[in-house]
């Protein structure tokens, strides 16, 4: 088993591509799955600020609690 990812020669690097499927991973043997690269996007631009929504002073009843 060995030989077929860490060949010795020539033959066994012949005999490994011939066994092994073509995709074994990068340069590091690691597998490659597009759904779990890490996509990094751009921050959102900010938007206008607004000045503050002026509170409106209401008697309680007005609100409908009591």
């Amino acid at each position: 088993m060995l030989p077929l990812y860490f060949p010795r020669d020539k033959h066994e690097e012949q005999v490994a591509l011939s066994k092994l499927p073509a995709d074994v991973g990068d340069e590091n043997g690691e597998t490659i799955i597009d759904e779990r690269k890490i996509r990094i996007k751009p921050l959102p631009k900010k938007s206008v600020s607004r000045p503050p929504d002026v509170a409106v002073d209401l008697p309680v009843t007005d609100i409908g609690l009591v």
